[in-house]
């Protein structure tokens, strides 16, 4: 597996789509809670004092939290920024990898990837990394076998610099040895001159 090699990271939020859904969902289930908290703490007010009417358990609610309510307004942007850290240690990788695996479909990788020390998934670089390698293998292969056909032609052209010549002595060649195979011994020039000479002399007497 290869070791984590990236200097850390500076821009956390790098995935606007993915962390900002994490972020909106935590915001939502924070003011859930909080008002679900409000709530109970103005009935419990006004259940313990009925005699008082609702904006006076609303006032003697707000008195309760005041003492915790500064607290709780510093925490929630430091809860911010750790869930903000956090979303981006799952975040960045992936979107890493989708840039990577970009450019390796247009022919320009140039590294093998690389995850931070406190990401997340970070077995995912050794699977890339070797199908990555293995794209590479095939696509240099590739291209020696096209270089390969490209100077197949001319390797031929060379090695038959004389073909035209031996063509038409071969066409020359081709009806001697047809004439050859096809007619019997009997009926060659050589052998049909006595009877030419034999006919004649038959149709003279």
């Amino acid at each position: 597996m290869p070791q984590p090699t990236e200097s850390p990271r500076h821009q956390y939020f790098i995935d606007n789509e993915v962390q900002a859904a994490v972020l909106i969902r935590v915001a939502v289930y924070g003011l859930s809670l909080t008002a679900y908290f409000a709530i109970t703490l103005i009935c419990t007010q006004w259940m313990d004092e009925p005699d008082h009417g609702l904006l006076e358990s609303l006032v003697k609610s707000f008195e309760d939290v005041a003492y915790w309510l500064p607290g709780f307004l510093l925490l929630v942007p430091v809860a911010a920024h750790d869930l903000l850290k956090m979303t981006n240690q799952f975040a960045g990788p992936i979107t890493r990898l989708r840039r990577e695996m970009n450019l390796l479909v247009q022919g320009r990788s140039d590294r093998p990837l690389n995850f931070r020390e406190d990401d997340y998934w970070v077995d995912l670089t050794s699977s890339y990394n070797q199908i990555r390698g293995e794209l590479l293998l095939l696509r240099k292969r590739l291209e020696e076998l096209g270089d390969c056909h490209e100077e197949l032609p001319a390797n031929l052209m060379t090695d038959d610099k004389s073909s035209p010549d031996q063509f038409e002595e071969d066409t020359v060649r081709v009806p001697e040895l047809a004439t050859a195979s096809v007619l019997p011994a009997a009926m060659t020039p050589v052998s049909m001159a006595p009877t030419a000479a034999a006919f004649a002399e038959s149709s003279a007497g």
